[in-house]
C-alpha cells in the first residue's frame, strides 16, 4: 500500500498509518491518548496497556513503577540469577540425556518464575514441573492468537470467565487455560485486598519508601481513587505483567540462542570477552555484576541484535495526539489516529542494512581509545520498546534476565540445532500483535553440548 500511495495512507475511514522511520519519535511523543479500536485487543480496559487517556495511563504507569525502575531491578538480582541458574541446570540436564530441548517452553519457564516471584514473591513454579511449562506455553500462543478475536470481540473474556472450568477443559482445553490464568489472579486480587482491608493500619508490610512487597502493594499504596484499587484493577494489571512480561523476554532469548547458535563467530567473541572479563576481574562469569555485564561491548551488542531482529510487535501501534501533527506537507488534525508499526522501523533497510541479517558489531563503534563501544546513532531507531509515555515499562527488567541467562548460557554450553527450519520456526507468517511462526512448528530445538571453561 505504502510502494504504491506513498508514507502516509489512509488505512481505514478513521486512520493513518506512517511508513518512515524518522517519524517514529514525533508520533509516539508527547500527550498521546490510545485510539480505543487498538484498546480493546487485551480485552481488559482496566490494566496499563489498555489506558486509553493519557493521564489515567500516566497514573496507572506510576503505580506500577515502584516495582520496574533500575534501582528495584538491580536489587532483584540475586532472585533473577536464582532462575538463571535453574535455566542453566535445565541445558544441563538435556547435555546428559541427549535429547533435543526445546528453547521456547525452557526459557518461557525462566521468564515466567522471574515475573512472578519478582512481582507477587510467589514462585510459579514453571522451572519445577516440564508438563506446567509446557502447558504456559500452549496457554500463551492461545492468548496470542486469540488476540484479533478479543480485538474485534472485547466483551469475549466477562462470560467465557462465568463458565465452570471443567466445561471449558472438554470444550476449549487451551481456552481452559488462559481462562485460568484470569480466574487465578482473580482470586488473589480478592484474598490481597480481603487482608489489606482488615488490617488497615499495616497492611503493605514494609515502611513508607520502602521496596512495595507485590504488584498488588505498589498499585494499593498509590493515591487514587477506590476504583484504582479495585479487584478488576488488581487481577487484570496483574494478568497483563505475567503474560507480557514473560512471553516477550522468553521469545528473545530463544531468537538470541538461535542466532548464536548459527553465527559462530558472535558467539565466540562473546564468549572471549566474558571469560577474559571474568579472568581479569578473578572472579567467574558468573559472580559477575549486572552492570559488570552491561558494560561488555559485544555481549551489549548481541543483546541489542536480538531484540531488533525478534521484532515480536508486529502490528500498528496507534495514538492520538492532543495536537495537530505536522508530517512534510501534511497537517493532521489533533486526536486522529495515527500508527507506525515497530516491525518496520527495526527491518527499514535504510537504517539497518540487511536487515534480515543477524549483526551484533551493527551496534558497535571503535572510541578513541580503539576499545568498543555501543553506536549511539542507531539508538533513536531502536524501537522495540516503544518511545515516549507508552514505552514498555518491563524494559530494565528484560534486561537484567538477557544479560544474567546469556552470560550463563555462553560461556557453560554449545548448542546444535535440531530439525529446526527457519521459515517454519524462525520466521513470523501470521500477526497477532505479536508476530508468530507457522501452527505446524515444533519450536526450536537444540542438542546441547557441555563445554569446559577453556571450551572454543
Amino acid at each position: 500500500m505504502h510502494d504504491q500511495y506513498g508514507p502516509i495512507v489512509r488505512i481505514n475511514p478513521d486512520e493513518l498509518h506512517i511508513r518512515d522511520s524518522k517519524q517514529y519519535e514525533v508520533v509516539y511523543s508527547g500527550k498521546r491518548d490510545k485510539w480505543p479500536p487498538a484498546a480493546t485487543m487485551a480485552g481488559m480496559e482496566m490494566q496499563t496497556f489498555a489506558t486509553v487517556p493519557h493521564d489515567l495511563h500516566r497514573k496507572r504507569r506510576a503505580a506500577n513503577m515502584p516495582l520496574m525502575g533500575k534501582r528495584v531491578i538491580v536489587d532483584a538480582v540475586p532472585l533473577i540469577h536464582s532462575k538463571a541458574s535453574k535455566l542453566r541446570d535445565a541445558f544441563d540436564a538435556a547435555a546428559g540425556s541427549g535429547q533435543p530441548l526445546e528453547l521456547g517452553v525452557t526459557c518461557l519457564a525462566y521468564t515466567t518464575d522471574v515475573v512472578g516471584e519478582h512481582f507477587s514473591q510467589q514462585s510459579l513454579g514453571m522451572q519445577d514441573d516440564s508438563r506446567k511449562a509446557r502447558q504456559w506455553k500452549t496457554a500463551t500462543h492461545m492468548i496470542a492468537t486469540m488476540t484479533p478475536v478479543i480485538k474485534q470481540f472485547p466483551w469475549f473474556l466477562k462470560p467465557a470467565l462465568l463458565l465452570p472450568p471443567a466445561v471449558m477443559d472438554k470444550m476449549a482445553p487451551d481456552m481452559a487455560a488462559l481462562l485460568g490464568v484470569h480466574r487465578d489472579m482473580q482470586v488473589r486480587a480478592k484474598a490481597f485486598l480481603d487482608e489489606v482491608r482488615h488490617k488497615p493500619a499495616n497492611h503493605s508490610g514494609y515502611e513508607k519508601h520502602d521496596r512495595p512487597a507485590t504488584l498488588f502493594h505498589s498499585i494499593y499504596e498509590h493515591p487514587g481513587p477506590p476504583e484504582e484499587k479495585s479487584v478488576t484493577r488488581l487481577f487484570q494489571e496483574g494478568v497483563n505483567v505475567i503474560i507480557a512480561g514473560s512471553e516477550t523476554t522468553a521469545r528473545v532469548l530463544t531468537r538470541a540462542l538461535y542466532e548464536l547458535t548459527v553465527n559462530r563467530d558472535a558467539l565466540i567473541k562473546t564468549r572471549h570477552e566474558l571469560r577474559d572479563t571474568a579472568t581479569r576481574l578473578d572472579r567467574s562469569v558468573e559472580e559477575l555484576t549486572l552492570t559488570e555485564l552491561e558494560h561488555l561491548p559485544w555481549l551489549a551488542a548481541v543483546i541489542k541484535e536480538a531484540l531488533r531482529i525478534a521484532a515480536i510487535p508486529t502490528s500498528r501501534l496507534p495514538l492520538q495526539a492532543h495536537e495537530p501533527l505536522q508530517y512534510k506537507q501534511w497537517t493532521t488534525p489533533a486526536m486522529t489516529p495515527v500508527s507506525l508499526t515497530p516491525y518496520d522501523v527495526l527491518y527499514d533497510p535504510d537504517i539497518f542494512p540487511e536487515p534480515s541479517s543477524f549483526q551484533p558489531d551493527r551496534w558497535l563503534t571503535a572510541s578513541d581509545d580503539g576499545t568498543l563501544e555501543l553506536h549511539t546513532a542507531l539508538e533513536r531507531f531502536f524501537v522495540i520498546f516503544g518511545k515516549g509515555p507508552r514505552m514498555c515499562q518491563g524494559i530494565n527488567l528484560a534486561y537484567a534476565e538477557l544479560y544474567l541467562a546469556l552470560a550463563i548460557l555462553i560461556t557453560s554450553f554449545d548448542l546444535d540445532l535440531f530439525d529446526v527450519v527457519k521459515e517454519r520456526d524462525i520466521d513470523y507468517t501470521a500477526d497477532c500483535f505479536l508476530g508468530e511462526t507457522r501452527a505446524d512448528s515444533p519450536g526450536v530445538r537444540v542438542l546441547v553440548k557441555k563445554i569446559g571453561p577453556e571450551g572454543a
